[in-house]
């Protein structure tokens, strides 16, 4: 290669491409994360029914939707499980949407 030089941005690129590939799954996460909740945030309030492993269909109500901190993974769907004891779980968006989710229509 004759006529090369090593600039500054050649050094930056090399290290931008580095990092993102180093945190690839963080980057992707976070975005599908706020896309999600940008996406579903009229869904709050609303009872939906989910497919448990056992088959049947249970209840439940949308809390809230937590953004995922990178890193951390804490972010998800918060809901309530209308069952009678009002247990409330954040399942993570990785998992919410593998689940099979029906809306009832009488009750939205």
């Amino acid at each position: 290669m004759k006529g090369f030089e090593l600039q500054f941005w050649h050094v930056v690129v090399f290290f931008i491409t580095i990092f993102t590939g180093i945190f690839k799954n963080e980057i992707t996460s976070t975005i599908y994360s706020c896309t999600t909740i940008w996406g579903t945030t009229y869904f709050i309030g609303q009872k939906i029914q989910i497919q448990s492993v056992s088959g049947e269909w249970k209840e439940v109500t949308i809390l809230n939707y937590k953004h995922e901190i990178p890193f951390i993974k804490t972010g998800g769907v918060l809901v309530r499980y209308d069952d009678g004891n009002n247990y409330e779980e954040t399942i993570h968006f990785v998992n919410w949407k593998t689940l099979r989710i029906r809306r009832d229509v009488s009750t939205n």
